[in-house]
């Protein structure tokens, strides 16, 4: 169709504008459905949107093509709960100052009050024709078990420290998120002890040696540790928690240079859909540290069902609850097949399996060193966030183990 004019009511004339350069539609050309659809794509991309939708205005060609858009409240507060029998508790707060605005600077603070303690702080500086400039300072306090599975250890850690970043991000769709930039990470290693005393601090100077006879960790788990990151991530799950069709698709690329060290990680999930009542949602997560001397706390790890529990970078595994800490190379795999018997309810059937060595021929060529994992899973959504009753057993430690939780993962 030709158009003679394309309008934002509601919109002041500079964000009008902007809204414009970011649709790209050309007046003087004819507008097909297509071109329309990708305009729609590009608006409901922007967060300060609730919903959009278009209308042709006039008896006749050329029409005026009106885009309306609702906004969202400027600020925003949320609150998070969840208890589960490992944890027991956890609580997230949000509070978001002119984070739903078209343009201009936001803030945005939240906290984690939970056995592993955050405090966020997040400064972004957003102009619609190009990248967002973010700005972020994180706090971190942590105290909890995981496991080696080079040794079968059971290690409780208890660690603090800082985070910086510098990063560019954009989204120039609704699914796909792309970050670029630098970070430093400051940890502060209070205690890591095992069956045998690897090293306990109390008189609070952080060496993990101090009295353990294990000096040589310090460089590994304390002091600063710079990196650059690229991340991009597409998201097109109709759901979180209970997602029928769409994928998840993850790559991200870090160098530390402490010690030279990439790292670089790639996770796909895909969701089927048969029918009204079964889905069958399948996910693959590969990790690789290229260097034998990684700062600790950016090993692979694996466990749970819950992705970056306990660690940034720990990946879901059906077979087991805890954290396991692995070797330099990591490949995972789960499927979860679910049926929906009745409204929010659901019933899930579980298994999967991972691989990780100091080599990747090691890891093809070795089988012995693979494990394997079933689960079974009941489910009810509900406002507040999933209520879940699992059970899992793997050939790591050939045990049942079980986990109950009430609502949202974070």
């Amino acid at each position: 169709v030709s158009v003679s004019a394309i309008e934002f009511p509601g919109m002041s004339d500079r964000e009008s504008r902007t809204m414009m350069r970011k649709i790209d539609l050309d007046v003087t050309k004819k507008i097909g459905k297509a071109d329309l659809d990708e305009a729609m794509q590009e608006i409901v991309s922007v967060p300060a949107f609730e919903t959009a939708t278009y209308s042709l205005l006039g008896s006749e060609e050329p029409y005026r093509l009106q885009f309306d858009c609702i906004k969202k409240p400027v600020h925003q507060l949320g609150l998070g709960v969840r208890m589960d029998t490992q944890d027991w508790a956890a609580l997230l707060l949000n509070l978001g100052l002119n984070t739903n605005k078209l343009e201009g600077s936001k803030l945005e603070f939240e906290t984690r009050i939970a056995q592993n303690f955050y405090t966020r702080l997040h400064y972004s500086f957003d102009i619609l024709a190009l990248p967002t400039i973010n700005a972020e300072f994180k706090w971190f306090n942590s105290n909890h078990d995981y496991q080696a599975t080079t040794s079968n250890l059971l290690i409780n850690s208890m660690y603090r420290g800082h985070e910086e970043s510098v990063y560019l991000s954009n989204s120039r769709w609704t699914a796909l998120n792309m970050q670029a930039g630098v970070k430093n990470r400051h940890y502060l290693t209070k205690k890591l002890l095992s069956q045998f005393i690897v090293g306990d601090v109390s008189g609070g100077d952080g060496r993990v040696g101090a009295g353990g006879g294990v000096d040589e960790l310090d460089p590994y788990i304390n002091g600063d540790f710079p990196l650059a990151f690229v991340n991009v991530d597409i998201f097109t799950y109709d759901s979180k928690y209970f997602p029928r069709r769409g994928l998840d698709l993850k790559a991200k690329a870090e160098y530390y240079f402490k010690n030279s060290c990439p790292i670089v990680s790639f996770d796909f999930g895909h969701a089927f859909s048969f029918g009204q009542h079964v889905s069958l949602v399948a996910d693959v997560h590969a990790r690789s540290i290229m260097s034998s001397e990684p700062c600790f706390y950016a090993c692979n790890s694996v466990g749970g069902f819950m992705e970056g529990r306990y660690w940034e970078q720990q990946i879901p595994f059906v077979g087991f609850q805890q954290m396991c800490v692995c070797s330099n190379n990591l490949l995972v795999a789960n499927a979860e097949l679910r049926v929906n018997p009745a409204k929010n309810f659901y019933v899930s059937a579980m298994a999967g399996g991972f691989d990780s060595s100091y080599s990747i021929d090691e890891m093809f060529s070795d089988r012995s060193r693979t494990v394997l994992g079933v689960g079974g899973q009941l489910s009810y959504n509900t406002i507040g966030g999933p209520i879940r009753a699992r059970v899992c057993w793997s050939t790591f430690d050939r045990k049942v183990n079980y986990v109950i939780s009430a609502g949202f993962d974070f």
